[in-house]
């Protein structure tokens, strides 16, 4: 009877662990019951990640599979908080929206996961100075994913990352508050707009 009405649909993350918190009984079904945790999680997760840049169970299959629902809130919680970024990251990234800095022309999109797994950058647009082309109308360059420490922001510094494309000043790989990422220099501003799991075979396709 308690799961049932729990999982009214209207109670959040914040929610349960209120009421996990009144008593041993509640935290039970809250936290450890198995048989309430799809009833009482899986709606949580999905509302959460309906106002997110992705769905996690689309962008890490493996790492949640075996988890339950209430155990993939949390593991998305954690890397959602996570700023600083990976090649994963900017390899996972389907489509990117391009706001050109130099000139007054509309933003536009570059698709197809330009940036590879093997650190090749493939676009339709022959954008870098020293791209060459590919196959099928493409551009290709390599690309490398940097971390430096900016030691201004304390006496340990901060770490940040920095994607940088052959023939273009380097990028600062920045986390948004919706999970998403945006590359930035003095050149341009990339926002990510479609996310998805690389598939493994695909660095070396178009």
């Amino acid at each position: 009877m308690l799961p049932c009405l729990l999982a009214s649909g209207s109670l959040g993350a914040a929610d349960l662990a209120r009421c996990a918190a009144t008593c041993s009984s509640l935290a039970r079904i809250v936290t450890r019951d198995p048989s309430s945790d799809a009833l009482l999680w899986e709606p949580v997760c999905r509302a959460r990640w309906a106002t997110k840049a992705y769905d996690p169970l689309l962008l890490y299959a493996e790492e949640l599979e075996t988890l339950s629902h209430r155990e993939r809130y949390l593991w998305a919680e954690r890397d959602g908080a996570r700023t600083l970024g990976t090649l994963a990251d900017v390899c996972n990234v389907y489509a990117w929206s391009i706001d050109d800095q130099t000139s007054c022309g509309p933003a536009y999109t570059i698709d197809r996961f330009p940036y590879r797994r093997n650190g090749t950058y493939v676009s339709r647009l022959a954008g870098p100075r020293l791209a060459t082309p590919g196959p099928a109308g493409t551009f290709r360059s390599r690309y490398v994913l940097r971390r430096t420490r900016d030691r201004a922001g304390g006496a340990r510094g901060v770490v940040t990352s920095h994607v940088v494309v052959q023939g273009l000043p380097a990028a600062r790989l920045v986390r948004r508050a919706d999970w998403g990422w945006c590359l930035c220099n003095s050149e341009l501003v990339a926002r990510s707009v479609a996310h998805q799991a690389q598939p493994e075979h695909y660095a070396d396709t178009l």
